[in-house]
This record gives C-alpha cells, sequence and structure tokens, in this order.
C-alpha cells in the first residue's frame, strides 16, 4: 500500500541525516540525546525537529511547500517510518 503525503507527516517530524564517525563519536551523539539508528541502509542520526507549518497533522502549506518536503519519498525510507 503506497502512503499519501497528506495522511503521513512523518517527515515533518523527524529528519534523519546519514553517519560516518566512530563509536566514540556515536556515545558522545547519544549522550547528548541525539539518536543513532543502523539498519540494512546504514548509520544515520535521528533529529526530532517538528515543522513549524505542520498544523493538526497536516502540512498547512502543502501547495507551497519546498522542494525538499516535494522529493521526500517515504516509501523509500519506509525504514524509518
Amino acid at each position: 500500500m503506497k502512503l499519501s503525503c497528506v495522511d503521513c507527516f512523518k517527515c515533518c517530524v523527524n529528519v534523519y541525516l546519514p553517519f560516518y564517525a566512530d563509536d566514540d563519536e556515536k556515545r558522545w551523539l547519544e549522550y547528548h540525546g541525539i539518536e543513532v539508528i543502523k539498519n540494512d541502509i546504514g548509520t544515520f542520526i535521528k533529529i526530532n525537529n517538528k515543522c513549524s507549518k505542520l498544523k493538526d497533522g497536516k502540512c498547512s502549506i502543502y501547495e507551497e511547500r519546498p522542494n525538499v518536503c516535494r522529493k521526500y519519498n517515504c516509501e523509500d525510507n519506509k525504514d524509518f517510518i
């Protein structure tokens, strides 16, 4: 089942960045409350960062949203949602 962008707001709440550091740096991030996720794709830092335009679980600027949002494909990132 393909997720609809208007029914899903996972990318509006969390950001996942590739992580290429050693275990010591990973520990430092974890001590500071930054979650490090390792899966089949690689290792990522999860940043909880709710978008200010998310209102009642919906994008309040959907038609004018940035290109980063338009290009995001939750199907490609289903390991995170």
